[in-house]
């Protein structure tokens, strides 16, 4: 037996060489709905971790390192 329409395209078929039994087709339908819930919670924590991200800073110039300030004058007709 092949299990078929499983909901996913391009999802392969498993060949079962006999007539599975109904505990079988359970075991495999509640794989399926466990591997999507896993799917889901993995996609609900991604997004929960990008909207709990802390501001990335000031962008202020490192302290560490020289800095110079030089006033230029631009062309009026720039």
């Amino acid at each position: 037996m092949t299990i078929d329409n499983v909901g996913f395209d391009g999802q392969l078929h498993f060949d079962l060489a006999e007539e599975p039994t109904p505990e079988v087709i359970s075991a495999l339908e509640e794989a399926i709905r466990d591997a999507e819930q896993i799917v889901d919670d993995a996609e609900e924590d991604k997004k929960k971790r990008r909207r709990n991200r802390p501001p990335t800073g000031d962008h202020k110039f490192p302290e560490h390192l020289p800095h110079y300030e030089r006033i230029v004058d631009v062309p009026e007709g720039q």
